[in-house]
């Protein structure tokens, strides 16, 4: 947690420091091609619905403006690791007992989605992620040397998703993102524009 609220203190800072030098041009056109390196906050059904951690790459091109061209559709390619680690302690009305619980997940999907800007300076955009494949794996180790392995190989019905993008610079900006999946409740991370 301290490192989410480091990063986004840190991208606050730069984004006040580097204010002056806001590019009108950071709106997503037709012809260009990001890559978004994002640091994400899901979650894990399978423990309760306790935190993951996870990293995940988008790259996406724009290919038709709309709306009198003042927006962008862009399509892309995502992939995701998550994982959560725990041990714990578990109290029975007879017992306690204790466990270690590993899970880990690899997703592979696409993404829709449509740029807009409301404000010169923001790339504001909101779309669907389409998954391949979800791979979710769980491992418990109980102390009393029982175990439980099971791995899950899934499609996911298409999720919602909408983020900003803070531009300082044509090739270089931040991003923010929302999602209404497991994998990405929030994500932040860094935005190369090419």
């Amino acid at each position: 947690m301290k490192k989410v609220l480091l990063t986004a203190a840190l991208m606050v800072m730069t984004m006040i420091l580097g204010s002056q030098n806001a590019q009108a041009q950071s709106q997503f056109r037709k012809g260009d091609f990001a890559i978004n390196l994002d640091y994400c906050l899901g979650s894990d059904d399978n423990n309760g619905g306790n935190a993951t951690n996870g990293f995940s790459l988008l790259g996406e091109y724009g290919f038709m403006n709309v709306i009198n061209e003042k927006g962008t559709i862009s399509v892309g390619l995502l992939l995701g690791a998550g994982f959560n680690n725990d041990d714990a302690v578990y109290y029975d009305d007879e017992y306690s007992y204790s466990q270690e619980y590993k899970f880990s997940r690899i997703r592979i999907g696409t993404r829709g989605t449509l740029h807009y800007s409301f404000i010169p300076q923001l790339d504001t955009y909101g779309g669907l992620n389409f998954l391949f494949v979800d791979i979710e794996k769980v491992k418990i180790e109980e102390r009393n040397g029982s175990s439980f392995k099971d791995t899950d190989c899934k499609f996911v019905a298409p999720s919602l998703v909408a983020g900003v993008r803070y531009m300082f610079c044509p090739a270089f900006g931040v991003n923010f993102e929302t999602s209404w999946d497991r994998f990405q409740h929030i994500s932040v991370g860094m935005t190369f524009k090419f």
